[in-house]
C-alpha cells in the first residue's frame, strides 16, 4: 500500500498471500492434562490467513427491493484447483474501510454428516485437506472481484512421498462419496421418524372411538 496508495481507493484489494503450509500437530510429551501455574503456549490458528483491504462505497438504505441490486453487506472467498471450484467461504463485510483478514483452512468443500436432527446450516462444511500445489482465489465484495494466486506446501518438518498423498486423498474422497449415501438414509429415516411421531401424537389427541 506505501508503494501504490491508489490501493485505498479500491473497493477491494486481494493481496498476495504467503506460502500456505498443511502444518502437523501432536500431543506433545510430559504431562496430558496441565495443572494450575502450567504455562502452556497457544498455537497458530489452523489454516492460512488472507489479507485484504476494502473500502465500502456509500449507498443509501432502501426499504424497497431493487432488481439486481448490488450488495456490499458480504464478501465471498471462492477457491479454485486449476478450473474446479473447491471451496466457497462467505462472512459479513466489516463495516470501516481497512485491511482485514479471512481464513482459509486450506481444505476443500465438504459433505453434509449423518445426523439424528435435519441440519439447516448455510455455512459450507469443510472436507478433505488439499494437496500441494498452486491455488486460485477470487475474492468478490458487491461488484468487484480480486484474484491472487496461493502455494500450498506440506509441512517442511517432515518428510512426504507425493504418491502417498495422492493416494490418501483420493481414498478420503471415496469414502465421503460413502458418506453422503449414508447421510441421505439417515436423513430419511429422521424423517420417517417425524411423519411416525406426528401420526402417533395427533391419534392421542383424537377421538379414541373414532379413530
Amino acid at each position: 500500500m506505501a508503494k501504490n496508495m491508489s490501493v485505498i481507493n479500491s473497493n477491494v484489494k486481494l493481496f498476495n498471500p504467503p506460502t500456505a503450509y498443511q502444518a502437523v500437530y501432536q500431543q506433545p510429551t510430559g504431562s496430558r492434562f496441565g495443572a494450575d501455574a502450567m504455562y502452556q503456549g497457544e498455537n497458530r490458528r489452523r489454516g492460512t490467513a488472507i489479507s485484504y483491504y476494502i473500502n465500502p462505497p456509500e449507498t443509501k438504505k432502501s426499504k424497497s427491493k431493487v432488481k439486481n441490486q448490488i450488495h456490499w453487506d458480504s464478501i465471498t472467498l471462492k477457491v479454485y484447483d486449476g478450473n474446479r471450484l473447491i471451496r466457497t467461504l462467505k462472512q459479513k463485510a466489516p463495516k470501516k474501510s481497512g485491511v482485514h483478514k479471512m481464513y482459509w483452512g486450506l481444505n476443500e468443500k465438504g459433505i453434509a454428516r449423518a445426523s439424528r436432527r435435519i441440519q439447516k446450516s448455510k455455512r459450507e462444511p469443510g472436507g478433505v485437506r488439499v494437496k500441494p500445489g498452486v491455488y486460485k482465489l477470487q475474492m468478490i465484495f458487491g461488484n468487484q472481484t480480486a484474484t491472487q494466486n496461493i502455494v500450498v506446501k506440506m509441512d517442511p518438518r517432515r518428510t512426504y512421498n507425493m504418491t502417498n498423498i495422492t493416494t490418501r486423498y483420493a481414498m478420503n474422497k471415496r469414502l465421503e462419496k460413502t458418506a453422503t449415501t449414508l447421510a441421505a438414509a439417515v436423513a430419511q429415516l429422521v424423517q420417517s421418524k417425524q411423519i411416525a411421531d406426528k401420526y402417533t401424537k395427533n391419534l392421542a389427541e383424537a377421538d379414541k372411538v373414532k379413530y
